[in-house]
């Protein structure tokens, strides 16, 4: 009796976040697990009972066994609170939809929700014998782990309330989804950070004697049409800054603090936030700090730890054992339609042939794998082209002190990262300093704000890499080529938009990245019995079908 988790496998906060409905774990094949309730204590150890207790009463009508029933729900960790799954943040935010006395999901959960009746929620402890046993999700939940779950009933069969969960409209203290989750240790980025921001009149003045300043900037207005290529090396062309990339986004002006605070769209999207990312190949999920709350809940916060940072009456020992929670590489605009076209259109100085290069990439597939009489393959085909191409903008929201560890973008992509509000710290490594920053896949472990002579210490190579490094500002933008490494640190609440993109300097990334995806859908579609007999089986004839021809731009 397991409740199944989507993308359980995964290597980053991203996937993870996302909530990738065609990926199950091995351990079952039901959905995904649970919202958060403001106030309660996540911090009580569950008893060897599983313990139920009503958060808000609903309107009386239980379900019964046979019922098909929605809910959304949250999933924790019983010990730290944090938070290892949730409905309303992941994928499309929709309830989790199952049958009671089905099987479908863990013993404990089931017993949650029929106990809670229609508009209510329920919390559930769940010891380990209740939940998933000696089983373990990978990377997210150990063996004999007791769980917590917050329930709450949307429906049964037919009958559907409104979704209402509760707002915070103001802070004195820690808000309620970080009072009630164990105090996690501070990372050693941010301890950095606040060292380096104290000792140095200027954060950007990097301690390293081959720190080489900033990147070049130029006038995005200036510029022809396609002029950044993305070319590997310091220049307008390869990592630069960019001015005014976006000038006519109305995202600039209507994306404010307080309407993030106040506004009903950002009260109704919930989000999840993590204390460090991105995770290197050592680290798991279920190591991280990770909490839930909604846009509006985080953007409250950011401007509460701004203003314990800016009062001289608050100890720096409580500034600093404040947790910097970050919103990474946030898939906004797959929910919110609505607010998509306030950041459109892309950069026209900047060269990006993702679209073409996804379309033409999925009709070779599509053709290949279901013929190409079939009458919807070329509208199938740029449906899926446009929904990958929109996954590729993200969002980062952050508060002072919360940051981004050194790493380079997976699949050889190119980004661009816009400043829409507040001011950030970037640092950059040409993809040739990658010995010297003790490179673990696409992750390091260098530290760029740490006291050089402890880095050198502890990695002797790091005196050969070059720094460059620059504050962002809003309406500015960063341009990082293909392989760069990156560091950022919010100086003070932050947003970002982001783009990771292609175009014929890289194609050969994105062609390694087609050919991989290629080769996993047929193996899927073939296990299944879904292939059409006259689909190729060989590698050559693969590889072909994922190989885009290069786009003149």
């Amino acid at each position: 009796m397991m409740l199944a988790l989507h993308a359980t496998e995964v290597a980053s906060f991203r996937e993870f976040a996302a909530g990738d409905d065609g990926a199950q774990s091995s351990l079952a094949r039901s959905a995904a697990l649970l919202p958060r309730v403001a106030n309660g204590d996540f911090r009580k150890p569950a008893s060897d009972e599983v313990e139920i207790e009503v958060l808000k009463a609903g309107n009386g009508a239980f379900p019964a066994a046979g019922d098909a029933v929605k809910v959304h729900h949250v999933g924790r960790v019983a010990g730290s609170g944090v938070v290892f799954d949730a409905s309303r943040s992941k994928g499309a935010g929709k309830p989790f939809e199952f049958k009671l006395g089905a099987r479908a999901v863990v013993p404990a959960f089931e017993m949650a929700t029929l106990q809670t009746s229609l508009g209510g929620t329920s919390r559930v402890r769940a010891p380990a014998r209740y939940a998933y046993g000696d089983a373990e999700v990978p990377k997210l939940i150990p063996p004999n782990t007791d769980l917590i779950f917050d329930v709450t009933l949307v429906a049964i069969g037919d009958r559907v309330v409104e979704d209402d969960p509760p707002v915070v409209e103001q802070l004195e203290e820690l808000p309620p989804w970080l009072a009630a989750i164990a105090p996690p240790p501070t990372p050693p980025e941010y301890a950095s950070f606040v060292k380096a921001r104290r000792s140095r009149a200027d954060v950007a003045a990097l301690d390293h004697p081959r720190f080489r300043g900033a990147p070049p900037s130029f006038d995005a207005g200036d510029a022809a049409d396609g002029a950044w290529t993305g070319t590997s090396d310091v220049s307008t062309t390869g990592l630069c800054v960019a001015r005014d990339i976006g000038a006519a986004w109305e995202g600039r002006e209507r994306w404010t603090w307080d309407e993030l605070m106040e506004s009903d769209w950002a009260n109704e999207q919930w989000i999840l936030a993590k204390l460090r990312a991105p995770l290197t190949p050592k680290e798991h999920l279920r190591d991280v700090a990770v909490v839930e709350m909604t846009l509006a809940d985080y953007a409250l916060y950011a401007m509460w730890t701004q203003c314990l940072d800016e009062d001289d009456d608050v100890p720096d020992a409580r500034k600093d054992a404040l947790p910097r929670f970050y919103v990474n590489g946030w898939e906004a605009f797959e929910r919110l339609e609505a607010q998509r076209p306030l950041f459109e259109p892309h950069p026209p100085c900047v060269s990006d042939l993702t679209l073409e290069l996804l379309s033409q990439t999925e009709l070779a597939t599509n053709k290949m794998i279901f013929g190409d009489k079939l009458k919807t393959v070329e509208a199938m085909s740029r449906s899926a082209a446009d929904a990958s191409s929109r996954r590729l903008v993200k969002v980062f929201v952050g508060c002072g002190g919360s940051a981004t560890r050194l790493h380079f973008d997976n699949a050889g992509a190119h980004a661009w990262l816009s400043m829409v509000r507040g001011s950030k710290l970037y640092v950059a490594y040409a993809p040739s300093d990658a010995p010297y920053l003790y490179a673990e896949g696409s992750h390091s472990p260098v530290d760029p704000l740490a006291p050089y002579a402890e880095t050198v210490a502890a990695y002797p190579d790091y005196a050969k890499a070059t720094p460059y490094a620059v504050v962002l500002r809003e309406g500015e933008t960063i341009l990082v080529p293909s392989g760069w490494w990156h560091y950022a640190v919010s100086l003070e609440p932050s947003l970002t938009v982001m783009r990771n993109f292609w175009n014929n300097s890289n194609i050969g990334a994105f062609t390694d990245m087609s050919k991989e995806q290629l080769k996993k859908k047929v193996e899927v579609l073939r296990s299944k019995g879904m292939l059409r007999a006259a689909a190729p089986n060989d590698d050559a004839r693969l590889a072909a079908a994922a190989t885009p021809p290069t786009i003149a731009g």
